[in-house]
């Protein structure tokens, strides 16, 4: 989460997992607080090698939010 905490301040984190074993599928949802953040994070880490994996960022338009959520910014990361 550091690598990621360093564009902004992270509100929300989603490890998507497998239902039935419970293994991680290979991405999350991060939400930041602003959408400035969430551009810094797309911009200079689409493409990065973190611990030995590269892994693409991109921005999310239709991730459903929770109430407590409204009006956060959300991107997908995934390797």
């Amino acid at each position: 989460m550091a690598v990621f905490a360093q564009y902004g301040e992270l509100v929300d984190v989603n490890l998507v997992r497998d239902k039935t074993i419970g293994k991680s599928r290979g991405f999350a949802f991060l939400a930041y607080e602003d959408q400035r953040s969430t551009v810094l994070a797309v911009d200079n880490l689409s493409g990065a090698k973190v611990a030995g994996r590269v892994i693409r960022v991109e921005h999310v338009d239709n991730y459903k939010k929770r109430k407590a959520e409204v009006g956060v910014w959300t991107v997908v990361c995934g390797c």
